[in-house]
């Protein structure tokens, strides 16, 4: 079989795993490999598949805790490491490891649960894949203990579905999708970049922080990252450091998480499953498309009849939970981007979109 094409990482976000907690066996973790230039990278490949979010079942087989202390601003810090074996009957066994301080900044895994874990028990753990040393390990976002050992089997099942059904075959983006996303690129590329560092110092604000952001989100096309992920960008980074005063790792962590709670307040984005996801066309568009086609078809008898934000806006808002926050406002900016693509929608304003494509 001739080697799959390797995508920029600009087209992982077309990827159908690259967002999605991927199911593998243990000894799969030890399969994927890096492209060459982002060893530092959180994201791995099975062929020319991205991944970044795993999802581990198996059974506890040992638990060790660690601690140690270091020097953080001037002042010494405990941090802890449990770290659980597991085996999953891959014929590997693989290292789950919890943070007392939380994983990329974010909230740890309840203590309670922690402490409920023992071996023996059947676990399902979500997390990042990390080196250690020759061994790799899984840094866990968030761990459940499993009482229907049914589950486990079920769990097997789910894995060789997925990897016959999909990560055995190369990932291939087709030409249609490639020229969309392309012309979407140019379009972004051609608004005006802002520069922090050329700002003047009174304007290098949590404000301008938070569109600096919004602007390499959209920039990049990225439908969900982390605080570290950000950490890690040096525009953001350096910008938040002009921020924060002083500009500490901690202040500068601060401030970002400031900001950040800034745009799940505005209804950008939402926090689930300790994962910053953007509102967008990937996670709404469904419900919009299936309210634009009942308006389309319920139009045709009734002309005066359209699509109203207001409707998407309660059907996205209660999916409950963290999509509660998701304002008005960006919901109706998806939807006139997605419309106005057709060229058969007209804004009739007070939130309402008529189908014109009936019209001679």
């Amino acid at each position: 079989m001739s080697t799959p094409e390797l995508y920029p990482p600009k087209y992982f976000c077309l990827s159908q795993v690259y967002k999605s907690w991927v199911k593998l066996f243990s000894k799969d973790i030890y399969a994927l490999h890096r492209l060459p230039g982002y060893d530092n990278s959180n994201v791995w490949h099975w062929l020319n598949h991205p991944i970044r979010f795993v999802e581990l079942l198996g059974i506890i087989v040992g638990i060790e805790d660690r601690q140690h202390f270091h020097i953080y601003d001037c002042t010494f810090k405990e941090r802890r490491r449990l770290i659980f074996g597991v085996d999953d009957s891959s014929g590997i066994t693989i290292d789950l490891v919890i943070r007392s301080e939380g994983l990329n900044g974010q909230k740890p895994v309840d203590e309670g649960i922690r402490k409920k874990i023992d071996v023996g028990n059947l676990v399902k753990a979500r997390g990042f894949i990390v080196q250690f040393r020759d061994l790799r390990q899984l840094d866990v976002v968030t761990i459940e203990i499993l009482q229907d050992w049914n589950l486990e089997i079920k769990g097997w099942n789910e894995r060789v579905v997925l990897k016959e059904k999909v990560l055995l075959k190369p990932w291939v983006i087709k030409d249609e999708i490639n020229i969309k996303f392309e012309k979407g690129r140019e379009t972004s590329s051609q608004k005006r970049k802002l520069d922090f560092k050329q700002l003047p110092i009174t304007e290098q604000t949590p404000a301008n922080l938070k569109l600096l952001i919004l602007q390499y989100l959209e920039t990049n096309d990225l439908h969900d990252f982390t605080i570290s992920h950000l950490r890690s960008t040096p525009e953001i980074e350096d910008g938040a450091r002009l921020v924060a005063q002083p500009s500490t790792s901690a202040n500068v962590h601060y401030t970002l998480c400031q900001v950040l709670k800034s745009l799940i307040h505005d209804g950008n984005i939402i926090l689930e499953n300790q994962v910053y996801i953007v509102i967008g066309e990937w996670n709404i568009g469904e419900i919009i498309n299936q309210q634009a086609a009942e308006a389309k078809r319920k139009s045709k008898n009734h002309p005066n009849l359209t699509l109203r934000v207001s409707k998407v806006w309660a059907q996205v808002t209660g999916r409950g939970g963290p999509w509660r926050g998701v304002s008005k406002g960006v919901v109706g900016e998806i939807i006139q981007d997605m419309l106005l693509k057709s060229g058969k929608w007209r804004n009739v304003g007070a939130g309402r979109w008529a189908y014109t494509g009936y019209k001679q």
